[in-house]
């Protein structure tokens, strides 16, 4: 998995959590499994008219970071989900780990962009949009067809939220399970990452698959196509049967990364 940090949530004066330590949690799921790093998302709406405007302070805030170099700990991702809409992703190690406004102004001062920061930061928070959903998701390893994936070569995502019936998390977790383990078996192309909740949407669990272009992700590449090429579309559409089963909703999400409004250390 690409490498990121949290930095965005007081960026965007979007929140003032700072977990000094992870908050009490309602687990379905084992505790001795291999989790990843815990992810956050939040979808963003911005109005119309301040679209410009918000790529204009979110970009000069990230070409500043790579121009000053601050380094990993502070590296987003930014998708766009659509007209005025956008996904902002951010990673963390620990829960106890998340940053705030104070962090990312500590990582520019001193530097020849603190005073560009801090005017795109004043843009930014003139810029009116709403912060429609936040939501912090955990990576679940034998969710997942990858332990790493890159924008740069799969700059496409698609998420999908399940949203998982009370008590039937043990029967989601097998499904997914198994929906992973024939990924690999067929040699599915695009890497898929597997994400439980923690907290924002209690119960739902997401899977994103990365593809590097939607005609392929839609065409030679489909999934049904790949399956049948195998003779495994069959136990495709059992395992599909269990998952539905497990759910009292599902929707998706189509994601096109942003290099501009992003950043990275690398």
């Amino acid at each position: 998995m690409i490498r990121h940090s949290i930095r965005w949530l007081a960026l965007l004066g979007l929140c003032s959590f700072l977990f000094a330590q992870p908050p009490e949690r309602s687990s379905p799921f084992d505790e001795a499994q291999e989790f990843g790093v815990y992810v956050q998302a939040l979808e963003i709406t911005v109005e119309p008219e301040d679209v410009d405007r918000f790529e204009n302070a979110v970009g000069t805030i990230a070409r500043e970071a790579a121009t000053s170099d601050i380094g990993e700990d502070h590296e987003w991702i930014l998708y766009r989900a659509g007209l005025h809409r956008y996904w902002a992703i951010l990673f963390s190690e620990k829960l106890q780990d998340f940053d705030t406004m104070e962090s990312l102004r500590q990582a520019f001062a001193g530097t020849a962009s603190e005073v560009r920061f801090q005017t795109a930061v004043d843009e930014l928070l003139e810029t009116r949009f709403l912060v429609e959903s936040q939501v912090i998701t955990q990576m679940v390893n034998p969710w997942s067809t990858v332990e790493g994936m890159s924008t740069a070569t799969h700059p496409k995502a698609r998420v999908v939220k399940y949203a998982v019936k009370p008590n039937r998390h043990d029967e989601f977790d097998a499904a997914i399970r198994d929906y992973v383990r024939l990924l690999k078996e067929i040699e599915y192309p695009y890497p898929i990452e597997g994400f439980r909740w923690q907290f924002g949407r209690p119960g739902e669990n997401w899977l994103v698959t990365f593809p590097d272009n939607w005609s392929d992700f839609h065409g030679v590449n489909d999934l049904d196509t790949i399956a049948r090429q195998h003779d495994a579309h069959e136990r495709l559409q059992v395992i599909r049967s269990r998952i539905d089963n497990a759910v009292r909703a599902t929707t998706q999400h189509d994601l096109d990364f942003v290099a501009s409004l992003s950043y990275s250390s690398e």
